[in-house]
């Protein structure tokens, strides 16, 4: 796309409307803080609505708060669930004209140029139906960041691109949060799958990928914040997010919908290579398990892998994983862990950025070093 005028700028901010949503229940104090990262977006033509599912506490209040009139409140008439309240999100998003629509989470941080970056690409590529950045998990708990930037450059892709990217290169960091979508893509991608307790988005992002590419921003513009209130960090979920049983469903069916179009393609060959990723993904998740002293979990998700591939690297690191999972393993795999926090490499350089001591600061923690 060729350098614009100034008043061909300000034609494309006129026109080119976003629809921000933010579906929340119950976190006003964590919302509060996502609300003012995105009400300082650089791209000033969007509106940013607060779909509420019956809060109990202050979040009303909190929005009222803000006194800006790009921001709504909408509140449902009951109790929907987080799958439910973000299809409510989508219907609003029909009923609006706006051709960009960005669902974003109650508890995660978004950079001031989010919006204007992800907009520029899916305007200089029409094939692409949704976008999304580089990104970072904010582990609370901890205290630290990890970054997901899996590309050296910004990219395109087709849905079968995407899919030889995770089944042979093992990369697969969609930032579902912070996605950008054309309203036209939700018309023919659909809802949200209820039947997805963990995952819902993903499987939307691939559905999506059934029309158009997809995107990648090579730029961290969206900080993902994980912490013990959220739905998948409850026990069951715990569980079924470390196995990668939703994962492997939502890539199954994708696989499915591609072959139906690429009958050429070798079906076993990418059925045997998704299971494989499932299960190496899975086997990380038990080692963190063990880690944090979820035993019980450790041992049946290490299991749970070998069923899901039988490859050698899979049970060997099952292997390795049972025989530390007993008393006298524990205690020696707690001990080195203790060891290894204290050598352990410092935190990536978007620590020391003002953006994200802001962030930190807003969540009650401390503005590091």
């Amino acid at each position: 796309m060729g350098q614009r005028s100034e008043d061909e700028e300000d034609k494309l901010a006129k026109t080119l409307i976003v629809a921000v949503y933010v579906p929340t229940y119950n976190r006003a104090e964590r919302l509060q803080a996502t609300l003012s990262s995105l009400l300082e977006q650089t791209w000033g033509d969007f509106y940013l609505t607060v779909v509420d599912d019956c809060s109990t506490d202050d979040t009303a209040g909190m929005v009222a708060g803000f006194n800006d009139p790009r921001l709504r409140y909408v509140c449902n008439a009951e109790r929907l669930g987080m799958c439910g309240n973000w299809n409510r999100c989508v219907e609003l998003a029909l009923e609006g004209e706006a051709p960009y629509v960005l669902i974003a989470h109650d508890d995660d941080w978004y950079a001031p140029k989010l919006l204007e970056r992800e907009i520029e690409f899916l305007e200089k590529n029409r094939r692409a139906g949704l976008v999304y950045p580089a990104f970072h998990y904010y582990n609370e708990a901890e205290g630290r960041f990890s970054s997901r930037k899996p590309y050296s450059e910004d990219r395109l892709m087709t849905a079968i691109e995407a899919l030889d990217e995770l089944c042979f290169k093992g990369k697969y960091c969609i930032a579902t949060p912070a996605v950008l979508a054309r309203r036209d893509a939700y018309m023919r991608a659909g809802s949200f799958d209820a039947s997805f307790k963990i995952c819902p988005d993903l499987d939307l992002w691939w559905r999506m990928l059934e029309h158009y590419d997809i995107g990648y921003i090579n730029e961290h513009l969206h900080i993902h914040t994980v912490h013990k209130s959220q739905v998948s960090s409850s026990p069951n979920a715990v569980e079924d997010t470390i196995g990668q049983k939703e994962l492997k469903r939502t890539l199954d069916r994708a696989l499915e919908r591609i072959i139906a179009r690429r009958p050429d393609l070798d079906a076993a060959r990418y059925q045997e290579r998704i299971s494989h990723y499932c299960a190496q993904r899975a086997l990380l998740g038990a080692k963190d398990a063990l880690l944090s002293g979820q035993f019980l979990i450790t041992g049946r998700v290490a299991q749970g892998a070998c069923g899901l591939n039988r490859a050698v690297d899979v049970c060997l690191a099952a292997a390795v994983l049972q025989m530390l999972n007993n008393p006298v393993g524990r205690f020696f795999c707690l001990v080195g862990v203790k060891i290894w926090r204290r050598v352990r490499a410092k935190p990536v350089p978007i620590l020391n950025s003002d953006e994200c001591k802001r962030f930190l600061c807003a969540k009650g923690n401390p503005a590091p070093k």
